[in-house]
């Protein structure tokens, strides 16, 4: 694997950051970190990440990092291009009337979801060392020590506020003894990690509770722009679904690989879309209203979208696989199939331009898409 240090001062674009990058590669031999193994399956942190202010120089860069002596030619960057903005303003839903079933785990929820954000930000202010762990179906997975730090922190709240419930998260080993609890929470403590790492705001910690399979609490919060929707089926928080009725009316949002790699499910010319990093973001801004329709032929893990489940269908949406089926989590091989979540009429829509479309579903595979050097950043 490659040691380099990478540069970057948010927002500015991907090609700035790969500049900046074979800029500082001279450097790096009297700067890398020694890598080290923090306790997932192997999980090595060989590259260095560090996150400027804006408007940082190159000359203040190099001050930073070259040895001494070393200096780096004088001269601004350039002038940062804020990433595609799908921001409507903070949003913080999680109110919950007084006889909701759930009132307690979604209160866990919430605040977890928050304290998460917080050592997100505090890595994205500081710096964050990054590599990738070994998975034998899917290659290369992007990890930094943000998603590590923020999975303790929420693990161990549920766990102080739950203690018999069981907990799947993307970022540790899997107990088998969740398949024998009807209570089980389902985490993802940074979703979009290659957001994250290359700075676009589209990141989220994503906590989902599910009761005999189904989902019922959710909470997703994106901590680069404050916004938390967090909420439990049921209790009636969410009320700005879209009413567009056909895909014509709607804007469909798709996941940044998918739009990269023109894996699209079969819709219609002239489709409006909005491109946003992370699923469980992209499901949270459906359920408050922000776009109409989440269409995926690709397969995701439970703890991509099991928040984003809950909040869907709390905010009255219809959520099933291309068959038609609800989706179950808590399952022996954590893998959710491809779907389609949307109000009731626009859901039956989009599936049945599926059924006619004669297309067969893709098993997502993006090896590339997990190298950060292919990904984009707009």
């Amino acid at each position: 694997m490659r040691l380099i240090e990478f540069v970057e001062a948010w927002p500015f674009p991907y090609f700035l950051l790969q500049d900046a990058a074979s800029a500082l590669a001279s450097l790096t031999r009297a700067n890398r970190s020694s890598s080290r193994t923090l306790g997932f399956e192997g999980a090595r942190f060989e590259e260095a990440w560090f996150v400027f202010p804006l408007g940082t120089t190159r000359d203040e860069v190099a001050n930073r990092f070259a040895p001494r002596g070393s200096r780096l030619a004088a001269g601004q960057w350039g002038k940062a291009r804020a990433a595609p903005s799908c921001n409507d303003g903070p949003v913080t839903t999680s109110r919950l009337p007084t006889d909701c079933p759930y009132g307690d785990e979604l209160a866990t929820a919430d605040e977890a979801a928050r304290r998460a954000g917080d050592i997100l930000r505090r890595f994205a202010d500081d710096g964050v060392r990054y590599g990738y762990k070994a998975n034998p179906e899917r290659g290369r997975e992007l990890v930094s020590e943000a998603d590590l730090a923020a999975d303790r922190v929420i693990h161990a709240m549920i766990r102080d506020a739950f203690p018999s419930d069981a907990y799947l998260s993307e970022e540790q080993e899997d107990d088998p003894a969740r398949l024998k609890a009807d209570r089980v929470w389902i985490v993802d403590p940074l979703d979009g990690t290659r957001e994250f790492l290359q700075g676009v705001p589209e990141y989220a910690v994503s906590i989902g509770f599910v009761v005999d399979g189904a989902p019922v609490v959710g909470a997703v919060y994106n901590p680069a722009r404050d916004e938390l929707v967090a909420a439990a089926v049921g209790d009636g928080t969410l009320t700005n679904l879209s009413a567009a009725p056909t895909v014509a009316e709607t804007q469909v949002l798709f996941g940044r690989g998918e739009w990269r790699w023109g894996d699209i499910p079969p819709l219609p010319e002239g489709t409006r879309a909005l491109v946003v990093g992370s699923i469980a973001y992209r499901m949270a801004l459906l359920a408050r209203g922000t776009g109409g329709l989440v269409f995926t032929i690709n397969e995701r893990k439970e703890w991509d979208i099991a928040a984003g489940a809950a909040l869907v269908l709390s905010a009255g949406a219809t959520l099933t696989d291309l068959e038609g089926n609800s989706l179950v989590f808590n399952k022996p091989h954590p893998v959710a199939p491809a779907y389609i979540a949307a109000n009731p009429a626009l859901h039956a829509a989009a599936l049945q331009l599926w059924r006619s479309s004669g297309r067969t579903l893709d098993r997502w595979n993006d090896g590339c898409w997990d190298d950060l050097g292919s990904a984009p950043s707009n």
